[in-house]
């Protein structure tokens, strides 16, 4: 039987696996971030591309995109800009995150699947700082951009 151990904020049970419903509801330190946005990876990509700005052009929204490992579904607003690729991740009960990616920091691209669909991993930065994956219909409209 999987018991929590009570002194950790992020309760694990014995098995070592994290009680996701805790883990959406414990607050969040460092700076704000969740424990979403440290597994996928956001919270790199928000210290090189973080953006103040709105869109300022066509923008597609409720996008599904995976950053990392995690999937973020119908909540990302994305804008193809001639300066970047714009990203509003909006999830509910969250921190809502604006990305502007410039266009020559989309370093490698390799085909994948989102739910089952066809999709494009796109690599973010030199040292490698993060993943994004679009479906392939999305990712067909970026491809111009790219270098």
């Amino acid at each position: 039987m999987d018991r929590p151990e009570s002194k950790n904020k992020l309760r694990t049970t014995t098995t070592g696996k994290i009680d996701l419903h805790t883990a959406m509801l414990v607050e969040r330190k460092d700076e704000g971030l969740g424990i979403f946005e440290k597994l996928s990876g956001l919270n790199k990509l928000a210290e090189h591309f973080a953006s103040t700005a709105d869109p300022a052009s066509v923008v597609l929204v409720k996008q599904t995109v995976k950053f990392g490992d995690v999937r973020y579904r119908r909540c990302v607003t994305v804008s193809i800009e001639p300066r970047g690729l714009f990203l509003w991740v909006r999830p509910p009960l969250a921190r809502h995150i604006k990305l502007l990616i410039p266009w020559d920091h989309i370093k490698k691209t390799r085909a994948s699947r989102l739910y089952g669909l066809p999709a494009v991993l796109m690599s973010i930065g030199d040292p490698g700082q993060g993943t994004i994956t679009v479906y392939q219909d999305l990712f067909e409209r970026i491809r111009v951009y790219l270098i």
